[in-house]
């Protein structure tokens, strides 16, 4: 058995399951085996700050009044839909009421 891999003969680090075997790239780096760039569906609160450019603090006060689209909770965290914020910041300008970019 590898040194990195559990009974079954699966990556301990790889939550797919998938083994280094199989051909396969598992993603932790964000990419598969075509060399694509993979972007997860939901964003964090962090890669959202990121995005939007804000504090956490003005990223919390946006959730509590409702102003951020594609916003969930996902047990006590936020998670964000990233193709509706890209939309709505492609689609309004000047989104968060600021000064434009």
């Amino acid at each position: 058995m590898k040194p990195n891999t559990t009974a079954t003969g699966r990556d301990r680090c790889c939550p797919s399951g998938r083994s280094q075997d199989d051909g396969v790239t598992c993603g932790w780096d964000g990419t598969q085996a075509t060399g694509e760039s993979y972007r997860a569906p939901l964003m964090s609160a962090t890669e959202t700050r990121e995005l939007l450019r804000v504090s956490k603090t003005t990223l919390y006060k946006l959730l509590k009044r409702n102003k951020i689209p594609g916003a969930t909770r996902v047990g006590r965290r936020w998670r964000f839909h990233r193709e509706t914020l890209e939309a709505w910041l492609a689609s309004t300008p000047n989104a968060l009421g600021g000064r434009p970019r």
